[in-house]
């Protein structure tokens, strides 16, 4: 659980960076036990082999709501260093959109056919113009596996696409010059933007990549892959998670109830505040 003081924080830089870049690197967030953890968890899910909420797609594997399907992945859902870098960029008014576990084979002797670059939220920009497409969601990806070579299934990103105001051209000189793989390790993770245009990356290494997604986006954002959940998986929760489950706003009558919505977390957001941490402002500049 996040503790009350000296909260972890990105700092007026780092903010920046990813204000610029749509996306940023945090090095050995996760300790080794807690890597090898979850790769147990993953792989007693996989075995499991179940196929509700499956995700299968050019190679890749793995589950989505992965927190209903094993209660290890629920610790990652308020680890203090990513869920306070959410907060700095989103503010606290965010529940929980989604979880993923990802699973993606090894020795590939090819590249994906379709890398299917893509944004985050499926919808929005077509719906309302890729020009006024605002920050909605932060994606933390959690690495459990070595990504430190190359090709070796780590996403591919398009630095400072999440500015773009027309869809990424991977075909275009210049969009083409943006393109990253990061060099990530085992307990590394990756937070990036809803705007940010990524592509599944190509797996040649005699590893599987194995990470797991937490997504964050604003409450009145419908969740992507649960709308509820079992109240056994809510019990195993503290404060701080529970806070971040969307539905626990509502009344018994399915009304919103005022004063419920995010109490923990606007706690925790006036600490960061108060211990000097900055965050972005939801129209893009630097609040101090």
């Amino acid at each position: 659980m996040v503790p009350k003081t000296n909260l972890p924080s990105l700092t007026k830089d780092e903010l920046e960076q990813f204000n610029r870049d749509g996306f940023i690197v945090l090095r050995d967030v996760l300790p080794t036990s807690t890597v090898r953890l979850l790769m147990s968890a993953m792989d007693s899910i996989m075995a499991d082999g179940g196929s509700f909420n499956r995700d299968r797609e050019n190679g890749s594997d793995g589950y989505r709501n992965c927190i209903s399907l094993h209660p290890d992945f629920i610790r990652l859902l308020d680890h203090p260093r990513t869920l306070m870098a959410a907060l700095q960029i989103l503010g606290p008014h965010i529940h929980l959109m989604g979880t993923h576990a990802i699973h993606y084979r090894g020795g590939q002797a090819a590249p994906p056919k379709d890398p299917r670059w893509h944004t985050d939220i499926y919808g929005i920009p077509q719906d309302i113009g890729y020009e006024v497409v605002p920050r909605l969601a932060v994606k933390c990806a959690f690495c459990l596996s070595d990504h430190s070579q190359p090709n070796s299934g780590m996403t591919v990103l398009a630095r400072g696409s999440n500015r773009l105001q027309r869809p990424f051209d991977v075909n275009h000189p210049e969009d083409a010059r943006t393109v990253i793989v990061p060099a990530l390790n085992a307990g590394d993770v990756f937070l990036f933007e809803n705007r940010l245009w990524h592509a599944i990356g190509w797996n040649v290494q005699n590893h599987d990549r194995r990470c797991i997604m937490i997504n964050y986006g604003f409450r009145w954002l419908k969740p992507l892959d649960y709308l509820t959940l079992d109240r056994q998986i809510l019990t195993k929760m503290n404060p701080v998670q529970l806070d971040l489950i969307a539905g626990l706003d509502l009344d018994p009558q399915g009304y919103v109830a005022s004063g419920r919505d995010g109490q923990v977390l606007n706690e925790l957001f006036g600490s960061l505040r108060h211990s000097g941490a900055a965050s972005l402002s939801p129209h893009g500049g630097m609040l101090q």
